[in-house]
């Protein structure tokens, strides 16, 4: 395309030239009235020149098609000379034949203006000579353009040629990627199959394994099995652990209940053995007193009898100055055993509750020890008496102790009571704990259920609302229709009202009953409905 574009610009240059060259040749010559006849024929010419038009027309019309479609004008659709311009212009040998044309073509006017100088050769043999020339150039044209043509129809062949070939090529070059593409996939499935066969060769003892993971999964199989009936006789366990449990908690139950009872009975057993211990303590308290009044009597009935035989002795041997010493010693003896035994008894008497009492015991056994000369005989069988008084409560004192001590014996098993009561209170603990629990679960599940109460009492609100909503709007829907139809009568009465009153000239009557129809359409029109949704009263208007 770009190469046919630079062949018309130069036809184009060359024939512009042609038209200046012979425009100044015309322009100088103008001497004489041949050579002015001969430059108005020729500038006629150059004007009305046929070649020069159907080249110019052909060089244009060629470019057009150049420029649309890329193909050439046939050669049938111009003239002879034009379709010689058009099949040169359209040849690898374009340039050349122009060439030859433009020879050809200027050599007409040069033989017009050689005659130019001859007067007597008239105008019609000039024209006949250049149409002469001009045919001879037109038929070596056309040999020209039919050996152009046959070189086309050649390269046309070729063309053809080169396009099926270039179509072989590429199925050619498309069946070759499709061998490649299957010799590859050949290359692939060999290497596979020599993998496999590898795999085979290296795998030799696949029959074993396979018994073996036969043997492997009956294995499994069975073990399966015993643990599905291990896992029956679990849930079995379970049902009968669950039965127990229900026992036990009913034996719980009992044994709360008798683990209540023996609380209050320890509790009461613990404060009569508190009481008897008291009582305890208290004849504690009064055998050691009376085991200290035994002890003075004692020492007191020990002095009478040592100040009665000092003073036989003391009638007996008053000469002999050295036993009268001596049994001053022993009464001085006898005087600090009593002081020594009223200290022990009141060390071993209780000082809150017996110190006045000692004291005075004190005073009494001083008393009797520096008054024994006067009194000694007269208390003699009082003391007596008292002594077998004190010892017969002894003897009831003792007697009580061990009463009390058996009965202490008798309460030692108390203790393993106490043990077990300390392990159902830890059991105790452990099934509030758990009692604790369900209970906040129970609390949760009465409030999962009371929201689901109050959902479900929301939703029957609000399809009561909804139903009401709906036979609320059917009664006002009822109640519009039944207006509508009423204003429609009304509405039909006016018209024939009207109808009556225009044909009749004294109608006041008819004028009135229009007005109050009117006034009661108005007032029917006017008036407001209350809404059944929202809470005004006067909301919609019809």
């Amino acid at each position: 395309m770009d190469d046919r574009h630079k062949r018309l610009a130069a036809a184009k240059r060359k024939l512009q030239e042609y038209k200046n060259q012979r425009k100044q040749e015309n322009a100088g010559d103008s001497s004489d009235s041949f050579t002015r006849k001969s430059n108005d024929y020729d500038v006629d010419n150059s004007k009305d020149d046929p070649l020069s038009e159907e080249l110019e027309l052909s060089f244009s019309t060629s470019a057009e098609s150049v420029e649309g479609d890329g193909s050439s004008i046939p050669v049938t659709s111009i003239p002879n000379g034009v379709a010689a311009a058009t099949a040169i212009l359209s040849n690898t040998v374009e340039v050349e034949s122009l060439q030859e044309l433009n020879t050809l073509l200027p050599s007409t006017p040069e033989n017009v203006t050689v005659a130019k100088d001859d007067d007597q050769i008239p105008q019609v043999e000039i024209v006949e000579r250049f149409e002469v020339k001009s045919n001879e150039a037109f038929t070596q044209c056309d040999k020209e353009i039919e050996i152009i043509q046959a070189q086309n129809d050649v390269l046309d062949n070729l063309e053809k040629e080169l396009t099926s070939l270039r179509k072989e090529n590429s199925s050619l070059t498309h069946r070759e990627t499709e061998l490649l593409l299957q010799l590859e996939t050949n290359e692939k499935l060999i290497r596979d199959l020599r993998k496999e066969v590898n795999q085979f060769k290296q795998q030799g003892n696949v029959h074993q394994q396979l018994e073996e993971l036969q043997e492997a999964v009956a294995v499994v199989t069975k073990s399966k099995m015993n643990l599905a009936e291990q896992l029956s006789n679990e849930q079995d366990k379970n049902k009968e652990l669950l039965n127990n449990v229900g026992t036990f908690e009913n034996e719980l139950e009992s044994l709360r209940k008798e683990n209540s009872k023996l609380w209050h009975d320890l509790n009461s057993l613990k404060a009569k053995l508190e009481e008897e211990l008291m009582k305890n303590h208290v004849l504690e308290d009064q055998r050691r007193h009376l085991n200290v009044q035994m002890e003075i009597l004692q020492n007191k009935h020990s002095s009478t009898e040592l100040i009665t035989s000092t003073s036989c002795v003391h009638e007996n041997v008053r000469a002999e100055s050295h036993t009268h010493s001596h049994v001053d010693e022993i009464c001085s003896g006898n005087q600090d055993l009593g002081l020594e035994n009223g200290h022990t008894a009141s060390d071993n008497n209780h000082s809150s509750d017996h110190d006045h009492h000692e004291h005075d015991q004190e005073q009494c056994s001083s008393e009797t020890h520096q008054h024994h000369h006067s009194h000694g005989n007269h208390k003699s069988g009082g003391e007596g008496s008292i002594l077998i008084e004190m010892q017969k409560t002894l003897k009831r004192l003792e007697w009580e102790n061990k009463t009390y001590e058996a009965e202490l014996m008798k309460l030692s098993p108390l203790k393993n009571v106490e043990a077990i009561c300390d392990e159902l209170q830890l059991k105790n603990t452990a099934l509030k704990q758990e009692v604790d629990q369900l209970e906040h679960l129970v609390i949760q599940l009465q409030g999962e259920n009371d929201t689901i109460g109050d959902y479900i009492q929301l939703y029957q609100t609000q399809r009561l609302a909804l139903r009401q909503h709906a036979k609320e709007n059917d009664e006002l829907v009822e109640a519009l229709s039944r207006e509508k139809n009423e204003l429609l009568h009304k509405l039909s009465e006016l018209n024939q009202a009207v109808e009556k009153l225009a044909s009749q000239p004294n109608a006041t009557v008819l004028e009135n009953k229009i007005r109050d129809l009117i006034v009661d359409v108005n007032t029917k029109v006017h008036e407001p409905y209350t809404c059944s949704v929202c809470s005004g009263s006067r909301l919609m208007t019809v």
